[in-house]
């Protein structure tokens, strides 16, 4: 990622990004949003929970779930529910490609979460 700048160099070509961190995930949504780029696949040792930084409907979510409307209105379990509902869905997406599962810790944190 230190040597990334743009998606120039990629054009036509089948590209591997290596590891799930926040860069790698930048790059590899920057590189798959340009159409010159043939394929993107990333690879990682371990599963992991993406958090999502966009809804379905691109809003940003930090700014939606910071909100004073957002944590006035609604009681904290209930964003909580919301919060991990939103990151659920995202992560069954990209388990359908074959994303590993996280830790046991993150699945019983986001089970509890979604059943309530």
């Amino acid at each position: 990622s230190h040597q990334y700048r743009n998606t120039s160099k990629y054009v036509g070509k089948n590209v591997l990004i290596v590891g799930i961190g926040n860069s790698a995930l930048d790059i590899s949504l920057e590189l798959a949003q340009d159409p010159n780029v043939k394929s993107v696949m990333v690879s990682c040792r371990r599963g992991t929970t993406i958090i999502p930084t966009r809804d379905g409907k691109g809003n940003p979510v930090d700014k939606r779930l910071t909100s004073r409307m957002f944590n006035y209105w609604i009681n904290s379990a209930m964003r909580a529910l919301l919060f991990g509902r939103l990151v659920q869905d995202v992560n069954k997406k990209f388990r359908k490609y074959g994303l590993p599962e996280p830790g046991k810790i993150f699945q019983i944190f986001f089970g509890l979460l979604t059943d309530i």
